[in-house]
């Protein structure tokens, strides 16, 4: 299984609507990684099914956070402001940003993990 750095996955976020149409972002090398990020441990081949099978993955350990998994996903693919999604999930800024962080620390630790979600630590 590929070990997601943050650095690769805020990318994947970031860029998770051109890759769900079929595009690869400019400034890619073709692999779903950026230029300047060295995020993939694994293959070196260029092909965009690498980057689909790691935009499935970013959104399968997600997805396994619960609500908590949609935290990053607002924030990185939508743009929205901690302030934003406080409001609209009904906690607090520092919520958002201690459950956004705990989310995005569970998908880029060693996989597969070996405790659950709710048995992480903030």
């Amino acid at each position: 299984m590929v070990k997601l750095s943050k650095g690769h996955v805020k990318w994947v976020l970031e860029n998770l609507l051109i890759m769900k149409c079929g595009e690869l972002p400019q400034g890619s090398r073709g692999d779903g990684t950026p230029s300047s990020i060295g995020g993939r441990t694994a293959k070196t081949s260029a092909t965009f099914t690498d980057v689909a099978e790691d935009v499935g993955e970013v959104e399968r350990r997600l997805n396994m956070c619960g609500k908590d998994g949609l935290i990053p996903i607002l924030w990185y693919t939508c743009a929205m402001t901690r302030e934003y999604i406080a409001l609209n999930l009904g906690i607090t800024k520092k919520e958002v940003k201690d459950r956004g962080k705990k989310a995005m620390n569970y998908i880029t630790q060693e996989w597969p993990p070996t405790r659950s979600y709710e048995e992480t630590k903030p």
